[in-house]
């Protein structure tokens, strides 16, 4: 019997129910991350008129594996609306404006 698709497709059908499909959850492939600092810049922007801002506060740790730390501040630039660590200013600021999110009463929306 001719198989439709060639003896190469059913060998790598094969590897990935017999093997991948076993280690990786597809849901978890599914699943996109939600970008809190696109979330925070909207939601503020609409309304205040104005985008929060985000501060690099320190860097800590050695070269090779800092930590940054970064504060979201409102428009005054005055009001601290959460901070957040990461090992890179881009998780930092995700952590951030999930931290002010939370504060703001609107991360349940998004998580």
């Amino acid at each position: 019997m001719i198989q439709p698709f060639g003896v190469g497709f059913a060998m790598a059908k094969a590897f990935i129910e017999a093997v991948i499909l076993r280690h990786v959850s597809i849901d978890t492939l599914l699943h996109t991350e939600i970008d809190y600092k696109d979330v925070l810049t909207k939601h503020w922007q609409k309304l205040h008129k104005t985008p929060a801002m985000f501060r690099d506060i320190k860097v800590e740790g050695p070269a090779h594996a800092p930590v940054f730390t970064v504060a979201v501040v409102g428009t005054c630039g005055q009001q601290v609306l959460g901070d957040g660590k990461g090992r890179s200013k881009k998780q930092a600021c995700q952590a951030a404006a999930k931290v002010a999110l939370q504060n703001l009463g609107l991360a349940e929306q998004y998580t």
